[in-house]
């Protein structure tokens, strides 16, 4: 049976959802992760299946209990529909491995109809900005999130690194660092959605 009816692209409001779904909510499902490298440069973390192209991953932040910055940044890739990977740099130059990376993860899977699109990927910042070509999104329908960052420079930086991705057009995003001198490999997520 299609629940959606084929004249609709997407909820229609409260009521929408109920008659397409028999819910109240547009969420399917959230998990929340804490994954942990104490001395691997990736770990992966199995989750409850979702639907890839329904579900958005939020990071919520990472810490470490050491001095190099380069332990500390990670990322997450969504792998496959029941697998999460977090990686971090693999050529730090200062102090190896030794200092254990948590980095806070929402994985939030919506009903269909929902989402109209998502893309995902990884790019190199080695100035700021930075450009990054997506496919075309509706702008006012669009969301852009950091999945993380990894310093691969063979030394950490002396400063903290931050930055911050913007949507400057249906077609880019635009990445700003504070940092130049340091080479950082990021990931993001582009939502639109109906």
């Amino acid at each position: 049976m299609n629940r959606r009816g084929a004249d609709r692209t997407g909820p229609l409001g409260s009521s929408g959802v109920i008659a397409q779904w028999g819910a109240s909510s547009l969420i399917k499902s959230v998990q929340h992760l804490t994954p942990v490298m104490s001395s691997a440069n990736s770990v992966t973390n199995t989750i409850t299946a979702v639907v890839p192209e329904n579900t958005v991953i939020v990071v919520t932040g990472f810490t470490n209990g050491g001095v190099s910055q380069n332990d500390m940044y990670a990322s997450v890739v969504l792998t496959n529909s029941t697998t999460l990977t977090t990686s971090r740099n693999t050529t730090s130059g200062s102090a190896g491995y030794t200092y254990g990376t948590t980095i806070g993860v929402e994985v939030v899977e919506y009903f269909p109809g929902v989402i109209k699109s998502v893309q995902r990927g990884t790019a190199n910042m080695a100035s700021s900005p930075s450009n990054v070509t997506i496919t075309a999104v509706n702008l006012n329908k669009s969301v852009i999130s950091r999945l993380g960052w990894r310093c691969n420079n063979t030394n950490a930086p002396t400063t903290y690194i931050e930055m911050y991705p913007y949507i400057s057009s249906s077609t880019l995003i635009q990445w700003f660092n504070g940092t130049a001198n340091s080479i950082i490999d990021f990931n993001y997520q582009v939502v639109e959605f109906f």
